[in-house]
């Protein structure tokens, strides 16, 4: 989580709080996907988060989402972090 956090420019304990901004949220995803590849549970990955595993699968499935789209259409940077306003 640390290293997701720092690529993204924020502090770690930001992924655990309830802020929705773009910027937390995708680093979220991220999070997930990472901790998902490695073989950890819905369940697991929620109760690192703060969150619920039905929150995990909406996620993983957002961040899905956006990797097959950016692949369709040639973009390959929908996860870079974004602008922080």
């Amino acid at each position: 989580m640390d290293q997701v956090a720092a690529q993204f420019g924020m502090d770690p304990a930001r992924l655990l709080s309830a802020r929705r901004d773009a910027v937390t949220v995708r680093a979220r995803w991220v999070v997930m996907r990472i901790a998902r590849n490695r073989g950890l549970s819905l369940a697991q990955i929620g109760a690192a988060l703060g969150m619920d595993h039905t929150s995990v699968m909406h996620g993983l499935a957002q961040v899905e989402a956006k990797l097959a789209a950016a692949y369709q259409g040639g973009r390959h940077d929908s996860l870079r972090p974004l602008p922080m306003t």
